[in-house]
């Protein structure tokens, strides 16, 4: 038993080092007060957001390809989530071998 709990010691010194939290009121308060300024500045935001969302209906009628422009960056975005990493993640599990042949390969060259 004392083997698996060794560490026990150490984490009572740890905790005595450790600053305590701040009390709950002060923790409260602070909390409240946050919430009211994040609040009070979506309030004050809310013209300048109504101002964003015209331009942006503006801008995309005046330029029909609006939505593939947006598509694009959003596959820009998605695409090491959605695809380089679980190749590169496919590749590290089952120890994949990297082909010699990919490093003198040119595209839309034909060797023989």
């Amino acid at each position: 038993m004392r083997i698996s709990y060794s560490f026990s010691i150490i984490l009572t010194e740890i905790q005595d080092t450790v600053k305590s939290p701040p009390s709950e009121a002060k923790t409260i308060k602070r909390a409240i007060l946050i919430s009211t300024a994040v609040t009070m500045l979506y309030v004050g935001v809310w013209v300048w957001r109504s101002a964003f969302v015209v331009l942006t209906t503006i801008i995309s009628m005046l330029l029909p390809f609006f939505n593939d422009v947006v598509g694009i960056l959003g596959a820009f975005g998605f695409w090491p989530l959605t695809v380089y990493f679980p190749v590169e993640m496919y590749i590290a599990q089952k120890k994949i071998r990297v082909v010699l042949d990919l490093k003198v390969y040119r595209p839309f060259k034909t060797s023989y």
